[in-house]
């Protein structure tokens, strides 16, 4: 089970993570997501220091959406660790995009 550590952020963060989750909503109303599950993995993914958030907010749309579908399927929600290799563009060692 996920440390419950993992899930707590600043309001800054929570809002980034929030705006990240409109961008997803107005750039692709079709796509269907569960926005919870997303922004729990997306805290996670924050905390653990594998996505810059304010970075993935303004990222071109192509790095926004591999980003996003890549921690989806690659988050190991047990421990919090990106699997399989992924590493996101907008990783903080990437310079954020």
């Amino acid at each position: 089970m996920i440390d419950p550590d993992l899930l707590d952020c600043t309001p800054d963060a929570t809002e980034l993570t929030r705006a990240v989750l409109n961008r997803l909503r107005e750039s692709l109303p079709h796509m269907r997501f569960d926005g919870l599950s997303l922004m729990m993995d997306l805290t996670v993914c924050h905390n653990r220091g594998h996505v810059d958030l304010q970075a993935l907010l303004v990222a071109p749309l192509p790095d926004f959406v591999h980003d996003l579908n890549g921690i989806v399927r690659h988050l190991d929600r047990d421990t919090g660790n990106l699997e399989d290799g992924f590493l996101p563009r907008c990783h903080p060692s990437r310079g954020g995009g």
